[in-house]
């Protein structure tokens, strides 16, 4: 893997509260999900970046587009470090349990642009038609990132691309090491930024990172720390 080492903001502003996450109540999250305001995430998203945040990571959820949609118009936009979690694994789970795989790939195909699919054809289509695991995930990174790239404010930038703990947590379950290589050189050689990883096991992740040869100085790890031992395992 070629040496990426660009600097990582310190303070983040994450979007947990904007799609309506509550790791408290369940009930509450719901009822926070009904009363979304975009115009209210930019305001937050605007107040935090006034008061010393250097960069937004989020969920690729529809929500956090029309965020960043919005935020094109605001005098931050210039310069807005991007830190995506992908894939949004709560919208690929329906769509392949009410449209199996194929409906899936078709899915995913209707999302990029016009570019993206020339391109997504010119490599014989989408490959998860194929089940192929190692193909899945660049598929799943292209579309996400095709989108992200027509939602972004104008000169946006690029950070890091996160992949979900669900997805890293498996991948370290199974040992699966060839998928998380693979995920880390795609990132690096289409992308040119560091590969990330959320992780609810760290001391798991770590063991498991440096087994399947991947130095922990040219990625980044997304992992709790709090003294009651909060989504911390162990």
């Amino acid at each position: 893997m070629p040496q990426i080492t660009p600097d990582i903001d310190r303070y983040l502003l994450g979007d947990n509260p904007f799609i309506g996450v509550d790791h408290l109540s369940q009930e509450r999250a719901r009822e926070r999900l009904k009363r979304i305001d975009t115009n209210r995430i930019v305001d937050v998203i605007d107040t935090a970046f006034a008061s010393g945040a250097q960069g937004l990571l989020f969920s690729t959820h529809p929500i956090m587009y029309d965020a960043l949609k919005q935020i094109k118009t605001r005098s931050h936009s210039a310069a807005l470090p991007l830190y995506p979690l992908l894939p949004y694994v709560q919208s690929y789970v329906r769509t392949a349990t009410e449209k199996g795989i194929l409906g899936l790939a078709q899915e995913l195909l209707s999302k990029l642009s016009w570019k993206g699919k020339a391109t997504a054809m010119a490599r014989g289509g989408l490959s998860i038609a194929s089940i192929d695991p190692k193909g899945i995930l660049r598929s799943y990174i292209d579309v996400e990132l095709d989108v992200l790239s027509r939602n972004a404010p104008n000169g946006a930038t690029l950070k890091s691309v996160f992949l979900h703990e669900i997805v890293t947590d498996l991948a370290t379950s199974f040992q699966a090491a060839e998928l998380i290589q693979t995920y880390a050189d795609h990132i690096v050689d289409k992308y040119n930024v560091k590969p990330g990883f959320a992780t609810r096991n760290f001391p798991k992740f770590v063991a498991f990172a440096r087994a399947s040869g991947l130095r922990l100085d040219q990625i980044v790890i997304l992992t709790p720390f709090n003294s009651v031992g909060f989504q911390m395992n162990p």
